[in-house]
């Protein structure tokens, strides 16, 4: 017996209306962290030729500047029996002062004993008006993409339900976009350009579902005239769960992959943008075959209901 999907949309309407609650929630309690390449500040980099503990680093950069904020990304390079033989370490704060640097550099060559760390580090500076130009163009990034999205897919199935198709994976992608960010949120990840890389991505991989599930229904309508939406949206979703489900698994296995790799060779960076792509991979999937498409069957009715009403 296959699952209708239509018939059972209020169910993934009111997953979907707790999972963007809870997401609120985490915005509203946990808020947000910036990396400095959005809020600004200085970055430390340095290669050390021992192992070091991110913990420690930043309780000697709060050590010397309490209002610093830091956070500590780290690689480390490991021979041939898994031995650590150095670790590359990057620090990001708040602005700090020149003694304050000089302070924490000496400290943690004081405490891994490596003599001339000075030689060892190099020092940025990101200017606040750089940051609010890259969340500026990062949150343009996103609404571009999204209307290129409606207008390719509001072309592209222009036979088959016009603009309302486009607007409907929008609506999906934003609940996609949503959970996301309360990954982000939850998880204390600071937002950066791997934030709106990830962000972009997740918004490419699921619209491509979307589109697969919608030129199913097309190829439907074309078989099928007489049928009902109902029936004939359902029968499409259901014809392409284990294709999207079956791909969606795939880039996973992958993500996890990545991802336990880089907890392994503890490189932050790289967790940070396998993690969400994961849960996002996951969302993008349910929202293309239990959203997208009864959110268009939903629209269209409504439509229909009001154009058969306007011409009574």
């Amino acid at each position: 017996m296959k699952f209708n999907f239509v018939e059972n949309r209020k169910w993934f309407y009111i997953f979907s209306a707790i999972l963007i609650v809870l997401s609120v929630i985490s915005f509203a309690v946990k808020g947000f962290q910036q990396d400095i390449e959005f809020s600004g500040g200085t970055v430390i980099d340095m290669t050390l030729p021992v192992d070091v503990d991110n913990v420690i680093i930043e309780g000697i950069v709060k050590e010397f500047a309490p209002n610093s904020e830091p956070r500590v990304q780290k690689s480390e390079r490991r021979d041939e029996e898994g031995n650590v033989i150095s670790s590359g370490i990057s620090i990001s704060a708040n602005a700090l002062e020149e003694s304050e640097k000089d302070d924490i550099i000496n400290k943690i060559g004081e405490t891994y004993s490596i003599e001339n760390i000075g030689e060892l580090a190099t020092f940025r500076t990101v200017k606040p008006t750089f940051g609010d130009e890259m969340k500026s163009r990062a949150v343009r990034a996103t609404i571009i993409a999204i209307i290129a999205i409606i207008l390719y897919i509001g072309f592209a199935f222009r036979k088959a339900g016009g603009f309302s198709a486009g607007i409907t994976a929008a609506l999906a992608l934003v609940h996609d976009l949503i959970i996301m960010c309360a990954v982000y949120s939850l998880c204390g990840f600071p937002l950066n350009t791997t934030f709106v890389a990830a962000l972009l991505t997740i918004l490419g991989y699921s619209v491509n579902d979307t589109v697969v599930v919608y030129d199913r229904i097309r190829e439907n309508q074309l078989l099928h005239r007489k049928m009902e939406d109902k029936e004939l949206i359902s029968m499409s979703i259901s014809q392409s769960v284990r294709r999207t489900i079956f791909t969606s698994v795939s880039v996973t296995v992958a993500l996890a992959l990545i991802f336990g790799f880089s907890a392994w060779y503890k490189v932050t960076s790289m967790q940070r943008f396998a993690l969400p792509l994961m849960v996002g991979m996951i969302i993008g999937t349910y929202t293309s075959l239990c959203l997208a498409s009864n959110l268009w069957y939903d629209w269209r009715r409504v439509t229909n209901s009001g154009n058969k009403k306007a011409k009574k």
